[in-house]
């Protein structure tokens, strides 16, 4: 499997504004209070850091379980990504594998995860981490191993949205081409 198969381009965050509009009476208090860019999702930056790698984390939980069954409901991605670009892409891969009657054997993971950036205000987390896909191998449909040469260590640098502290799915993806990830 090419790298390229594991890491596709990225996908858009998306940034919404909401306004009120003026005169007549006033608005009734709604009964839970809504989240505005003043209001930070997270404490810190170490607990914007520990939800990203966790989001990142149940993205490849979901990725591998899919690939493992060899691209059976890859919409499942979107419950853990943001619809976009990038999950189209790795829709479109997964509806390949099942059309092939191909799958991959062994597991995606990450290491060396780092915090490049939280913005608040725009909902937005940006990690730099390194993909080690060395075993994750692609099986035909008989079981025999395909893989072909690839990298197996990729630099990513991977965008989370956030809507809540609950709710931090993959955004975008990009393998970084600069040194000191892997």
């Amino acid at each position: 499997m090419r790298s390229r198969m594991f890491f596709g381009a990225a996908g858009a965050v998306a940034v919404a504004m909401v306004f009120a509009g003026c005169g007549g009476a006033p608005p009734e208090l709604e009964s839970t209070p809504t989240r505005t860019a003043q209001e930070p999702v997270f404490g810190s930056l170490d607990e914007a850091f520990d939800a990203a790698v966790a989001a990142y984390q149940r993205y490849l939980d979901v990725w591998n379980q899919i690939a493992a069954e060899g691209g059976a409901a890859p919409e499942r991605l979107l419950q853990v990504m943001e619809a976009g670009e990038l999950a189209d892409q790795e829709i479109a891969f997964f509806e390949g594998l099942a059309s092939s009657g191909q799958r991959v054997a062994g597991a995606a993971t990450f290491d060396n995860p780092r915090l490049l950036q939280y913005v608040d205000a725009s909902s937005l987390i940006q990690i730099y981490a390194c993909s080690d896909i060395s075993a994750a191998r692609l099986l035909d449909a008989t079981g025999n191993d395909i893989t072909p040469e690839r990298d197996e260590w990729i630099p990513l640098m991977i965008s989370l949205s956030v809507g809540t502290s609950a709710d931090v799915r993959v955004a975008e993806r990009e393998v970084w081409d600069r040194p000191g990830i892997c």
